[in-house]
């Protein structure tokens, strides 16, 4: 019976460690970067301390990852009138708006960078969508005094529209 005892003292030792938090109250578990394993009170450090002291890297928003590599490409606002229509672009995600539609429909696109812009090809509802920007000293938007230093041009739903944008 003497011989237990010590087993018990250490498994009451390692069940009364403290929990862990992944994060402030009430945010998403998904959002927290993964920690290691908590280990037994009684194991021994592996010397390794480069790798104890790194934080974890941030997470990568899918949006602006393609082809396993980062993208670099900033957020845009796009605006065009006649008829009315609006993008957001994050990374290789562009949302799409229209009057219809105010709170838009993401559209998961291929990104290719260009000398003064990008283009963004995917489909939106079962159609073709692209989506090309490019530098210019102005755009007007041609409803307000606001002017943009990139222009817009939409191909979508059979038709080719026109707008502006800037960055975020």
């Amino acid at each position: 019976m003497k011989q237990l005892w010590p087993i018990l003292i250490l498994a009451l030792c390692a069940c009364s460690q403290p929990a862990q938090q992944s994060g402030p109250q009430g945010s998403d578990p998904r959002d927290e970067p993964a920690t290691a394993p908590i280990s037994a009170p009684y194991a021994q450090p592996s010397g390794n301390k480069a790798n104890a002291s790194q934080p974890a890297a941030p997470k990568e928003s899918a949006c602006r990852v393609q082809d396993n590599a980062v993208l670099s490409n900033g957020p845009l606002k796009v605006v065009g009138t006649e008829p009315f229509w609006g993008a957001r672009i994050d990374g290789r995600c562009v949302t799409y708006s229209t009057p219809e539609d105010q709170a838009g429909t993401r559209i998961w696109t291929r990104y290719t960078p260009g000398p003064d812009g990008g283009s963004w090809v995917g489909a939106y509802r079962g159609q073709p969508f692209e989506l090309k920007t490019h530098k210019v000293e102005r755009c007007s938007d041609g409803m307000s005094d606001t002017v943009y230093p990139i222009e817009a041009v939409l191909k979508v739903s059979g038709g080719i529209l026109r707008g502006c944008a800037e960055a975020l």
